[in-house]
């Protein structure tokens, strides 16, 4: 209990400053409210990247040669609901409504604060050196990094209470469901995927192309978009795009959590899916539509072929299972709520062309040049298990080639830069294909929302004059 302890008193030593800061002086305390936000969002990025034994415990199973069979119930929750938590209180900086402070002040701050009683236990899977796959900090620099994320976790809705406790009330029915509705969808969405092996081990179930697991995953996403739709459709913006918020920054965070395993130039942020995470936060805080107009085609048609072809098999709650499963999904959910929650409009053919062929052709190129300067300039001379071989975009060569029987047809135009094969015509099929069906996808979309919007006008006639 010495490093709770400690946090108690450092909070204690912070709480008295704030008192004597609140009584003495005209600080503005928005000044503090986003220090602190800053705080919390660097050290649960940089967290990401922090070796983690808890990745090892599997309740049955194996992680890179390393076979466990234990679990630890408590942290696992406390993982959860930290998540939860601190993704709502992340969500103060975008979206600073009252349910989202309500939530921070009266349900995460107590789960946070019992998270905190355990805070030595899961440190300790911060500290333990075995089987290291992640950066391995010095152990006082890990302390400092988390004791920095649990104490902005507890001082977030502290100064809420502190300062804004007169906008922490409920003024009609309605707003009581609201608030109910959002903190279960923020708590459902916010389950980290390492909860899941954890707690059932990596499962007897088997995902495989077409089988029965794979269908119902495809069926799943469907419901789960639908969910969300008509659960939100309704209520006033700043709650529309409060829980798209968070499905964002759980996203961020789902994703950043593949580096508990290693960082390697494979696995940075440039594949289209993966690129996802970070470009859904820019346009939620600058509300770009001309870049939207590109991830609502591009992401939706990304995650699509990931969904169908599923290049990851195998026991579904096996580390990079579930991991491909939750990321795809939420890849492939949050343009279409983008448009159905009217945060951005649906651009028109032209607006569309204009902003896809800039950006594609930004990524396409950029993904092209990077292949052959890695694999052709770094690998050979700075080769190690982080500089390793990339493949971005799938350019150099195709994960599906064995279902293509005209796979071979497209390796002709051989060129070679910096030792680095490139096939000009199967480069000129990448592009072409994905333009083709992202603009095929846009279409299909088109006549979606036009098809959700007219059946929903022709219920409300219908309700209208059953009314009257």
């Amino acid at each position: 209990m010495i490093y709770s302890s400690i946090l108690y008193l450092i909070l204690l030593i912070v709480f008295g400053v704030f008192c004597l800061l609140k009584k003495k002086t005209n600080i503005n305390f928005k000044i503090i409210f986003y220090v602190l936000e800053g705080i919390l969002f660097t050290s649960m990025f940089v967290k990401c990247f922090m070796h983690d034994s808890f990745i090892y415990v599997i309740n049955d199973g194996e992680l890179y040669g390393v076979y466990s069979n234990n679990t630890d119930i408590k942290e696992s929750f406390i993982r959860w609901v930290m998540m939860f938590s601190q993704i709502i209180f992340l969500n103060l900086a975008i979206n600073n409504n009252k349910f989202n402070k309500i939530l921070s002040a009266y349900i995460c701050l107590p789960l946070v604060f019992i998270s905190s009683l355990f805070f030595d236990n899961s440190l300790s899977y911060f500290l333990n050196y075995e089987h290291v796959l992640a950066f391995r900090f010095p152990n006082v620099l890990t302390i400092i990094i988390l004791y920095l994320e649990m104490l902005s976790s507890l001082l977030i809705p502290i100064t809420l209470l502190f300062y804004n406790k007169d906008e922490l009330k409920i003024e009609q029915k309605h707003d009581y469901a609201v608030l109910v509705k959002l903190g279960i969808f923020s708590l459902l969405t916010c389950i980290p995927f390492l909860f899941y092996p954890s707690l059932f081990g990596q499962s007897e179930i088997q995902i495989k192309f077409m089988n029965t697991t794979h269908i119902m995953w495809i069926v799943s996403i469907a419901l789960i978009y639908c969910l969300f739709y008509f659960c939100f459709q309704n209520e006033d913006i700043s709650i529309r795009e409060s829980i798209l918020t968070v499905l964002i920054l759980y996203l961020f965070f789902h994703f950043n959590s593949c580096f508990k395993v290693g960082l390697t130039l494979w696995r940075l942020p440039f594949q289209l899916c993966n690129l996802a995470s970070y470009l859904f936060v820019i346009i939620m805080v600058c509300k770009k539509q001309s870049l939207f107009n590109f991830l609502f085609v591009a992401n939706p048609v990304g995650a699509l072929i990931a969904i169908i072809t599923l290049s990851e098999t195998g026991p579904i709650f096996k580390y990079w299972i579930i991991h491909y499963l939750i990321e795809h999904l939420w890849v492939f959910i949050i343009p279409l709520l983008f448009i159905s929650f009217k945060i951005f409009k649906i651009p028109n053919i032209k607006q569309l062309t204009k902003s896809y062929f800039i950006w594609f052709s930004i990524y396409y190129f950029s993904m092209l040049f990077l292949n052959v300067f890695i694999n052709g300039v770094l690998v050979p001379n700075f080769g190690s298990t982080i500089i390793n071989s990339v493949n971005y975009f799938y350019l150099l060569d195709c994960p599906v080639k064995d279902v293509l029987p005209f796979y071979k047809d497209l390796m002709i135009g051989h060129i070679k830069i910096f030792n680095v094969d490139l096939y000009i015509v199967y480069l000129l099929f990448i592009y072409v294909v994905f333009t083709a069906l992202c603009y095929l996808l846009y279409f299909i979309q088109v006549l979606f929302f036009k098809l959700a919007i007219y059946l929903k006008n022709q219920s409300a006639k219908i309700l209208f004059h059953k009314q009257h």
